[in-house]
């Protein structure tokens, strides 16, 4: 959870108000603000998204991030390319550096 928390890019301790910028692979930048926190859940609002990142270690699992993009159309296509973008990000924060 720490390293993740680190990969967040706050400038201090992730906190409701927090500004963050997450550069996703391949799919460009998310700029928001953190607007809940817990032990094991960091909630990101952005212009037109809701993300959430839950630790799932209790359970034996992995982190799992929610993405609840709010708009006037889908398109299932970029709802894909979200989701290997959020699955780059996560493998890359959670990978220890070489």
């Amino acid at each position: 959870w720490p390293v993740l928390l680190a990969a967040l890019g706050t400038a201090g301790p992730p906190e409701p108000g927090s500004a963050v910028r997450i550069d996703l692979p391949g799919a460009g930048s998310l700029e928001g603000v953190i607007d809940y926190v817990t032990a094991n859940f960091i909630g990101l609002r952005t212009a037109d998204a809701l993300v959430r990142l839950h630790g799932r270690w209790g359970l034996g699992m992995t982190v799992a991030v929610s993405h609840h993009a709010y708009g006037d159309s889908f398109d299932a296509g970029a709802t894909t390319k979200a989701w290997q973008a959020w699955q780059a990000w996560l493998d890359q924060a959670l990978t220890p550096a070489r």
